[in-house]
């Protein structure tokens, strides 16, 4: 069964991509003439106040050479083959993240003030979740390809945890993390299941976000039939009969967090159809409630 949205409920089309198609265009002024065959090869000169190697946006390889630099840009890979246009215009979306998030490197320092780390933590895993959106939009709007390789789940859910820990700042749920089995592999696409996973701790912290002592567990464990799970956990707050009945309804927009957790629990569900796998809901201790990722192990 899928759970893609009603046209018209969830719309991709909220995201206006002309502000960055009017920051990647060049100028007039900055456009070749046609006329001119000369070919200059000539080293691009260093801006002043960049760090060797880095060039101006308008540089030759500027966006490429910051998101090789950029831990944030591995989940919105999409292959150069997808002609759909919408599926280009959710991978423009993505570098333009990706540059965000790349360019955060630049303000790294450790002698910067605590309260201008903080907000650059902020930026930064407002980036993820922006990135884990727009995969989330173009999983509900195509059928991607999906990769067959081997995941190394505890590490896809510690590098999750780093980046929404500073949502905390304003989320208020604490992430932890248990492995009962190092080493645990699942079978599939590493980036689509990382939006997978984002999507239902986000879901559960939005749902937590206004208890100061929440605690978002997120457990990576075998299952019987060569299978693995990931379940995401929270207790702290009772959640209400009505709340568990809809909670991975997609129509269901205006729960906890709005639209974007709805999109995010549909792709998620629908990641875990592409893998062959399930995505449920339990009913956890002291009312709380449990989302569980049970994917084909390697």
């Amino acid at each position: 069964m899928s759970l893609r949205p009603a046209t018209g409920t969830l719309r991709p089309d909220e995201f206006d991509a002309s502000i960055f198609e009017q920051a990647a265009s060049p100028g007039e002024e900055d456009r070749p003439d046609e006329d001119d065959d000369l070919e200059i090869d000539e080293p691009a000169p260093q801006r002043e106040g960049l760090p060797p190697g880095f060039r101006m946006r308008h540089d030759a390889h500027y966006v490429e050479e910051l998101v090789s630099r950029s831990q944030a840009g591995r989940v919105l890979e999409t292959e150069a083959t997808l002609p759909a246009p919408a599926a280009k215009a959710y991978a423009e979306v993505g570098e333009n993240l990706d540059a965000i998030g790349a360019c955060l490197l630049l303000f790294r320092d450790t002698a910067r003030p605590a309260r201008e780390r903080i907000a650059l933590d902020l930026i930064e895993a407002e980036v993820s979740r922006a990135a884990w959106l727009v995969q989330a939009l173009f999983v509900l709007d195509e059928d991607p390809p999906v990769a067959n390789g081997s995941v190394a789940l505890d590490a896809l859910v510690q590098r999750l945890a780093r980046a929404l820990t500073p949502g905390r700042y304003h989320a208020g749920a604490t992430l932890e993390i248990e492995v009962s089995g190092p080493g645990l592999q699942a079978r599939g696409d590493e980036p689509l299941l990382t939006v997978a996973v984002a999507g239902i701790v986000m879901a559960l912290q939005a749902t937590a976000e206004r208890v100061e002592t929440a605690v978002v567990r997120i457990r990576v464990r075998e299952e019987a039939g060569d299978r693995v799970r990931v379940e995401a956990t929270q207790e702290a707050l009772r959640m209400p009969a009505s709340w568990r009945a809809r909670f991975l309804d997609p129509q269901w927009t205006d729960r906890p967090g709005g639209r974007r957790i709805a999109v995010a629990l549909a792709a998620a569900h629908r990641i875990a159809e592409l893998h062959r796998g399930t995505l449920t809901m339990e009913r956890a201790e002291h009312g709380g409630c449990r989302l569980v990722l049970s994917l084909p192990r390697v």
